[in-house]
């Protein structure tokens, strides 16, 4: 069985609740790319990062983090998540 777009999103929103306890500050789905080459989809995620809030930094704006989840597109298994670096 093959996976599309909606259940690859879903597999991926799930195992970073797993993964992270809870949905963080400002979550959204930032963008979604399937990997014909490695036969994935990689879904990337983006959040306020609010453990890097201390001190001086709370007066900058918030900094936003991207994580990414790899989700083979055969049977929606997580196989990895990675850091995205933002742009």
């Amino acid at each position: 069985m093959t996976i599309d777009v909606k259940q690859a999103v879903a597999v991926g929103t799930r195992h970073f609740e797993d993964l992270f306890g809870s949905i963080a500050p400002n979550f959204r789905l930032e963008e979604v790319v399937l990997n014909t080459k490695e036969q994935m989809w990689e879904v990337t995620f983006g959040f306020v990062d609010s453990d890097a809030r201390g001190g001086l930094q709370a007066l900058a704006p918030p900094t936003r983090v991207y994580k990414t989840v790899l989700v083979t597109m055969e049977n929606g298994d997580v196989v990895g998540v990675k850091m995205r670096s933002p742009g």
